[in-house]
C-alpha cells in the first residue's frame, strides 16, 4: 500500500524540490516504511510505502527502469502476477522479490497506454516516460485504489489523496458549487468530480495520457459490451462462479502481516468468512463484527451460528459503548476532511482505529456481493419482449422454490411487461435516474449525474442496468467516500474479493436466470455456500436494517447549530421549504418519519458542517 503524489510541468520551467516536498509531507500514512523523492527537470514524484504484500518488502519507490527511461509510482495489488511474469518473459528464481510496481512497469513498457487492460487488482499509478516526454496514468476498473488530480494548460498535480494537491500552493481552496447541487439530489457527484473546483478525480477504469501537446482522458474497461453466454448450465455456473470466488480470496489474502475479516453475519461477509476457513493462511486472521443493540440492526444470532460452527471467536464491537459527544460530525470532518459523508459513519471510523491498533494491515470484506452475486429481475421482462418463452418456462420448473412462491415472483415480474406490451408502450430506463428523490424545485432541476458516453448506445435492459451497477457516478461516489475504504491514515489496505475482475468478468457471462434462480435473491451464490455457511445465513432473505441505529447517534449529537443548513440555504444549494420539512420531522424522529429521509437530511447537515469548515479556510491565491 503506498500513497502518492507528483507534478509535472510542460511550461519549460522545472520543479521545485520545496514544492514537491510540501506535497510529499501532507501525505496521511505517517508510518510509512520506505519513502521516496523523485526529481528531473520538470517532474517531480513523491511516495510513502506501508508494507502489506511479501512483495512489497522488497519494494522502494519511486521506482526506475533499468534503462531510466521510465518511472513510476504506484498504489497497487496485482493480482495476476505469474501470468504476467509468463507473458513479460521475467525469469527470477524467488518471482516474491518481485514488487507489483515492477510488474506495473514493465506492463507498460510492452504494451503502453494498453497496459491496464492487462492488470487485475486495485491500482492507481503514474509512469513518467522520459523517452516520450509524456506521463500515464490509471486506475483500476472499480475505482478502488483513489487518484486526483489539477491540470492548469501545461501543469500536472496528482496524489492519492487530495492533500498534495492544496499543498503545492498552486490551487486555491475553490467549493464546488454545481456539484453541491447534484449532491443534495442524488448523493452523489459525477465521476470525474470532487467538492472542490479544478480538483477531479480519475474515474474508475480510465487512464490518462499527458504531454506538452496533449491532453486524452480515456475508459479502457467496458463491461457491458461482455454477452451473455447462455449455453452455461445450471450446474456449470455453481462451479465455475465458486471457483473464481475462491481465487479471489486467495488472492485478497496475500499479505506479511495479520489479516483482519470483517463479519456483518449477512450472506456476503460470512461467505468470505468461510472461504478465508477453507483456504486457510499462514498469517493470523482477525474477524471481527459490529455489534449493535437495535434489534432492526443486530445480526448476533448470525454471528453466533459462524462462532458455533467453526469454532472461531469473533470479536464484537460495541457499537453503544462510543461516546457521541466525543465522536461527533466535526470528528467525521477530521478523519474525512475532503468528502462529506452521507450518514454518521462513525462507528466505522472508530472501529478503523481499534484495527489499526490490533496491528491488522489488511481488511477483507463482503463489499461487491449485492452487484456481483445478484441480477435485478429486468432479465425476465426483457426474455418476456424477446420471445425467450423457452428460457422462462425452463427457469419455472426448476424445483427448488415452492410452487405458490415462483408463481407470485414470476407474475409481479412478467405482467407488467405484457401489460406494457399490449399497450404498445416502450419502457424508457433512462428517465428514473432524472428524478430527485426527495428535492424537486427550479434550482436543481437541470442538475443531472452525467454517465459515461457508452450508456446511450445500450438498448438490454438487463445489460443497462448491469452497467450502472459498476460504473454509475453513485458506485462511484460510494466507493471513494466509503469511511471503510478511507483507511490511508489508519494504515491498512481494505480488500473485496467480490470486486475481482475475473469473477465479475465471469458472473456477467452467467445467465441472469442463473445467479437469482427461482426467484432466490442470489441463489447461485447460496449454492455454492450450501456446504459451509450455518443454515440460518444460508436460508436469510432479510438484510440489517440501520436506520434505528442511524436515529439514536444522531439524538446522541448536538447539532442544534446546524439544522437551519444556512449556509445551504445562502448558496442556493436548499430550498428553505425542504429544509424546514425535514428539520421539523427530524427533530423528533417519531415512528411517522421517512427514515429513508434520515439518511438525506442527515447528509444535508454534513454537507452544511463541511461548508462551513471549509469556507472559512480559504487558501492562498494560486502563485
Amino acid at each position: 500500500m503506498s500513497e502518492i503524489c507528483g507534478i509535472i510541468r510542460f511550461d519549460g520551467a522545472d520543479v521545485c524540490r520545496e514544492e514537491i516536498g510540501r506535497m510529499f509531507e501532507s501525505m496521511q500514512c505517517r508510518e510509512s516504511e520506505a519513502e521516496g523523492v523523485w526529481l528531473d527537470c520538470n517532474v517531480g514524484f513523491g511516495s510513502r510505502l506501508f508494507w502489506t504484500t511479501p512483495q512489497s518488502l522488497y519494494e522502494n519507490q519511486p521506482l526506475k527502469s533499468s534503462d531510466t527511461r521510465l518511472v513510476v509510482v504506484a498504489d497497487a495489488r496485482i493480482d495476476n502476477r505469474e501470468e504476467l511474469l509468463r507473458e513479460l518473459e521475467i525469469t527470477v528464481a524467488d518471482s516474491d522479490t518481485i514488487p507489483d510496481s515492477e510488474i506495473i512497469l514493465e506492463s507498460y513498457r510492452k504494451w503502453g497506454s494498453h497496459c491496464p487492460q492487462f492488470l487485475m487488482g486495485d491500482f492507481a499509478f503514474v509512469v513518467w516516460d522520459s523517452e516520450k516526454k509524456s506521463a500515464f496514468l490509471a486506475r483500476d476498473r472499480m475505482g478502488i485504489k483513489q487518484l486526483y488530480y489539477h491540470r492548469d494548460g501545461s501543469l500536472l498535480l496528482f496524489g492519492s489523496s487530495i492533500d498534495p494537491l492544496f499543498a503545492s500552493s498552486r490551487l486555491a481552496r475553490t467549493l464546488n458549487r454545481e456539484g453541491m447541487q447534484r449532491y443534495v439530489q442524488h448523493l452523489a457527484l459525477n465521476r470525474d468530480e470532487t467538492f472542490y473546483e479544478k480538483v477531479h478525480r480519475l474515474p474508475s477504469s480510465s487512464c490518462i495520457e499527458f504531454s506538452k501537446d496533449a491532453f486524452v482522458l480515456d475508459r479502457y474497461w467496458f463491461p457491458e459490451h461482455i454477452k451473455i453466454d447462455h449455453s452455461i448450465s445450471y450446474k456449470e455456473a455453481v462451479e465455475g462462479f465458486g471457483r473464481h470466488l475462491r481465487e479471489a480470496v486467495e488472492s485478497c489474502m496475500r499479505s506479511c502481516y495479520p489479516i483482519g475479516l470483517e463479519v456483518s453475519g449477512g450472506l456476503d461477509s460470512s461467505s468470505i468468512f468461510c472461504l478465508v476457513q477453507e483456504a486457510g493462511s499462514k498469517q493470523e486472521i482477525f474477524p471481527y463484527t459490529l455489534q449493535y443493540s437495535f434489534k432492526e440492526c443486530d445480526e448476533s444470532l448470525y454471528v453466533d451460528a459462524l462462532v458455533e460452527k467453526y469454532r472461531i471467536d469473533i470479536d464484537r464491537k460495541k457499537v453503544d459503548e462510543i461516546d457521541y459527544g466525543r465522536y461527533d460530525l466535526d470528528y467525521l470532518l477530521d478523519e474525512v476532511p475532503h468528502w462529506p459523508q452521507r450518514g454518521s459513519s462513525i462507528e466505522y471510523l472508530v472501529q478503523n482505529d481499534q484495527i489499526k491498533r490490533e496491528g491488522i494491515r489488511v481488511v477483507l470484506t463482503g463489499i461487491g456481493g449485492d452487484e456481483t452475486a445478484d441480477r435485478s429481475d429486468s432479465y425476465l421482462p426483457e426474455y418476456l419482449k424477446k420471445g425467450f418463452i423457452r428460457t422462462i418456462h425452463k427457469e419455472f420448473k426448476c424445483s427448488h422454490t415452492p410452487f405458490r412462491r415462483q408463481l407470485k415472483f414470476y407474475l409481479s415480474q412478467l405482467f407488467p411487461t405484457l401489460f406494457g406490451l399490449l399497450r404498445q408502450k416502450n419502457h424508457d430506463t433512462n428517465n428514473d435516474a432524472n428524478e430527485a428523490p426527495i428535492l424537486n424545485y427550479p434550482t436543481l432541476k437541470n442538475v443531472h449525474l452525467e454517465e459515461p458516453a457508452d450508456r446511450i448506445e445500450i438498448k438490454s435492459e438487463y445489460i443497462a442496468e448491469m452497467m450502472e451497477t459498476f460504473l454509475s457516478c453513485e458506485t462511484s461516489y460510494w466507493i471513494d467516500m466509503n469511511t471503510m475504504q478511507i483507511s490511508d491514515r489508519y494504515c491498512f489496505e481494505v480488500r473485496n474479493p467480490f470486486l475481482d475482475t475475473r469473477l465479475i468478468e465471469y458472473s456477467l457471462r452467467i445467465p441472469p436466470e442463473h445467479l437469482s434462480h427461482c426467484g432466490s435473491n442470489r441463489g447461485l451464490l447460496r449454492e455454492v455456500m450450501k456446504e459451509m455457511l450455518p443454515s440460518a445465513i444460508l436460508q436469510r432473505r432479510d438484510k440489517g436494517e440501520a436506520s434505528a441505529n442511524l436515529a439514536a447517534q444522531v439524538k446522541k449529537m448536538d447539532m442544534a447549530h446546524l439544522y437551519d443548513c444556512k449556509k445551504l440555504v445562502e448558496m442556493n444549494i436548499l430550498d428553505p421549504r425542504d429544509v424546514e420539512m425535514l428539520r421539523s420531522h427530524y427533530i423528533h424522529l417519531d415512528d411517522s418519519f421517512d427514515k429513508g429521509k434520515v439518511l438525506y437530511y442527515l447528509a444535508y447537515l454534513n454537507l452544511e458542517n463541511w461548508i462551513r469548515r471549509n469556507g472559512d479556510t480559504q487558501q492562498k491565491e494560486i502563485l
